[in-house]
């Protein structure tokens, strides 16, 4: 079991110093949407290979809808991004949770559906990355749905009425990402971009079998909110390196 760390203050908006790390690709974030859980850290802890990060003794867990538009590299102008548009453009939707590694507030990726085969065996090589593949239906800006093997998820958003109380900043300024394939096999990148601008939204959530199938746990986890945000231009993305687990 990993230990956890508790940050009652604010845990995010960490951004590292990159000075003379490159990025490698640079991406567009479009019409993203946060479903965020609130868990025991007793029940997580067991399942992430990182010392959970906590906010007033709560661990986190979230659903991360959004569009990858024009993933290219960061060098090499159009002829570099048009040899990888066959994975520029894509949906995505990712679980994960929130821990310290190497004095980083990070986001740990559990799992990510995607609908792109290529994606799917490259993301995994180059990065780490827990790619699934599934059917992604973003064509509602307040609907998402991802069928896949083993369940559906199904998100509706709408306009806040609730007074959710949720750690914003905790949750979203976050610009180191890692990721663990076994023992000893975790891998660790950085991302610069603008803070998030965002907007508390009300969700219902009508299907979470996918997440559950996934992640037996998730039972566990109690909605606790979400955030909507138009996105983000011109993320860097930097390569990863090896860390252990």
């Amino acid at each position: 079991m990993t230990m956890a760390v508790m940050h009652p203050e604010h845990a995010g908006d960490e951004r590292p110093a990159l000075s003379g790390k490159a990025p490698w690709f640079l991406a567009d974030w479009r019409d993203v949407l946060f479903v965020h859980y609130a868990i025991d850290p007793a029940v997580l802890a067991p399942h992430v290979p990182f010392d959970l990060d906590l906010c007033d003794g709560v661990a986190w867990v979230s659903l991360v809808a959004f569009t990858q538009v024009g993933l290219r590299p960061a060098v090499g102008g159009r002829i570099a991004a048009l040899a990888m548009a066959p994975v520029a453009t894509h949906a995505f939707l990712n679980l994960r949770t929130y821990v310290r590694v190497r004095g980083h507030a990070a986001i740990c990726f559990l799992a990510e559906w995607i609908p792109n085969l290529l994606a799917r065996l490259v993301g995994p090589v180059l990065y780490g990355l827990p790619f699934r593949l599934g059917r992604l239906d973003y064509a509602v800006d307040d609907v998402r749905r991802v069928t896949a093997r083993g369940g559906n998820c199904e998100m509706r958003s709408e306009q806040f009425k609730r007074c959710a109380d949720l750690p914003d900043d905790f949750l979203l300024e976050r610009y180191t990402a890692v990721t663990a394939a076994g023992p000893r096999r975790g891998r660790m990148f950085h991302i610069r971009h603008a803070p998030w601008t965002h907007e508390r939204v009300d969700v219902t959530v009508a299907d979470d079998s996918l997440i559950r199938h996934a992640a037996p746990w998730f039972l566990r986890a109690r909605l606790a909110g979400a955030h909507r945000s138009a996105g983000l231009l011109d993320v860097e993305i930097v390569g990863p390196h090896r860390i252990g687990t």
